[in-house]
């Protein structure tokens, strides 16, 4: 429902010589009986809000801060070195 869809537009501006910028976020969420990684899971850690209110509900007690710092770098460009 939402990775193929995201998959074939980002191939569609490539082939137009468009920047793409694209990600795989799978790290598994003990929260909500293992769901797992699943739609939105990310946005706490593009955005650094671990800690932000009902966050622990879908992320658990003890969201690894490590992988927050590594994923918020990498979309705001500091690891391209912009």
């Amino acid at each position: 429902m939402f990775r193929a869809p995201a998959a074939h537009l980002a191939d569609a501006r490539a082939a137009v010589g468009r920047p793409v910028f694209a990600y795989e976020f799978a790290w598994p969420s003990p929260a909500l009986g293992g769901l797992g990684a699943c739609h939105c899971l990310d946005v706490p850690f593009v955005f650094d809000q671990l800690a932000a209110d009902g966050a622990a509900a879908v992320l658990g007690d003890d969201a690894p801060q490590a992988l927050a710092d590594e994923v918020t770098a990498a979309a705001d460009g500091s690891e391209l070195g912009e």
